[in-house]
């Protein structure tokens, strides 16, 4: 038998349904603080309008993938350019 490099899909799973579980009780928590969500603060990189809401959301996932994986670059419709972070290749 031979080795392969692929990853057990459970490896890869578990830390996006973290991500999930985190993200949805952190959005419950902003929105439950009555934040103007639908206020538009500035334009994002394909020109449309941003608003609160899309913003933090996209901050909170940023910080979260940092936290939680060794590098890699980020792409978001929310930022202009990609964001990269610890050490891309072993992300």
């Amino acid at each position: 038998m031979t080795a392969t490099t692929e990853r057990d899909p459970g490896q890869v799973q578990a830390p996006v349904l973290g991500l999930l579980r985190d993200l949805h009780r952190e959005l419950r928590i902003f929105l439950g603080q009555e934040q103007p969500a639908g206020e538009s603060v500035g334009v994002n990189a394909k020109g449309h309008r941003q608003r609160v809401f899309d913003v933090e959301t996209d901050r909170w996932i940023r910080d979260w993938l940092t936290a939680h994986f060794p590098g890699g670059v980020i792409e978001s419709e929310e930022n202009a350019a990609p964001v990269a972070f610890g050490d891309p290749d072993t992300g």
